[in-house]
């Protein structure tokens, strides 16, 4: 074989290579199956004007309030932050396997899913908020009546010790 032939081959096979592991990491979907299953999310709270406005602008300043003061949420509750929301979206879609890896990727936080004991959608989801290979927090769900019941356990302080628990109800997320 000629040096040159020998080149050009090297590099034409270099180049396949780089080409497929770009075409590879470019699928992010391609973790996850296409098919997607019905799934009962509890409703999420509708918003509310600011608590500082007593009436809203528009209203006259002697109208009396149309509708009723929204209930007060308990000192523990946090509300859903986008990305919990992103990861309640992933819940209603079966895996391929037992393990789907980075399921949102490009973003600032790894998110894993896991479907265990023959589940049939993810059953349980690991987050690194930090993509320090250390997991920040992990949530269980069941899936009891075909109703969606969440437990996140959280590690404050990242280090896998998980001393905070919530629960997710009525779309906010309850300190147990």
């Amino acid at each position: 074989m000629k040096f040159r032939t020998f080149r050009i081959a090297v590099v034409g096979g270099l180049l396949g290579a780089g080409g497929l592991v770009y075409w590879l990491r470019a699928r992010p979907a391609a973790t996850l199956p296409h098919a997607e299953v019905p799934l009962t999310l509890p409703a999420l709270p509708q918003p509310q004007p600011e608590k500082f406005l007593a009436k809203p602008l528009s209203a006259p300043v002697n109208a009396a309030p149309t509708q009723a003061a929204p209930a007060r949420a308990a000192p523990g509750d946090l509300a859903l932050r986008a990305m919990d929301q992103e990861i309640l979206d992933r819940l209603g879609v079966a895996l391929r396997g037992d393990k789907a890896k980075d399921v949102l990727p490009g973003r600032a936080y790894k998110v894993n899913l896991f479907q265990e004991g023959g589940a049939t959608l993810p059953s349980r989801v690991k987050i690194d908020l930090d993509r320090d290979d250390r997991w920040d927090e992990k949530w269980t769900i069941e899936r009891p009546g075909g109703v969606l019941a969440i437990k996140r356990h959280v590690a404050p302080a990242d280090d896998e010790r998980y001393t905070d628990e919530y629960r997710l109800e009525a779309g906010r997320w309850r300190r147990k």
